[in-house]
């Protein structure tokens, strides 16, 4: 796992498939905030739901969407990097070499239903 997301204390979710940290909370598009997540015991959940599964594609694979939502990554205030669901049972950061097969996909898919209501998967 990736050591951003070990040292991550607050979620952003965010509707599309990336996330500018210098677009102020002010400038920022009405709706586009899905839901911000500082609750430690979920963060402990999303970290779990992140894991990826044993057997990846070889060559990595890149799906040819932008993805939604984003996952912004932050520890206290500062962005360490995105997570983007690109597919069902993939995700994309750029700490991986392509998009990655999630472990246990469904348990990303039950978090974002928890904690970002209204979320949905866009792949184009």
């Amino acid at each position: 796992m990736p050591e951003a997301v070990v040292r991550t204390t607050c979620v952003v979710v965010v509707r599309g498939g990336s996330f500018d940290p210098e677009i102020k909370r002010k400038r920022r598009p009405a709706g586009e905030v899905l839901a911000r997540v500082d609750d430690p015991l979920a963060i402990d959940e999303l970290r779990d739901a992140l894991q990826l599964a044993d057997v990846q594609p070889d060559p990595p694979s890149t799906w040819m969407t932008p993805g939604h939502p984003t996952l912004a990554l932050h520890t206290q205030a500062v962005y360490l990097g995105p997570v983007t669901r690109v597919s069902r049972d993939e995700v994309r950061s750029p700490w991986w070499p392509g998009d990655m097969v999630l472990r246990e996909p469904q348990r990303l898919t039950e978090w974002l239903d928890r904690r970002a209501p209204g979320w949905e998967l866009h792949i184009l």
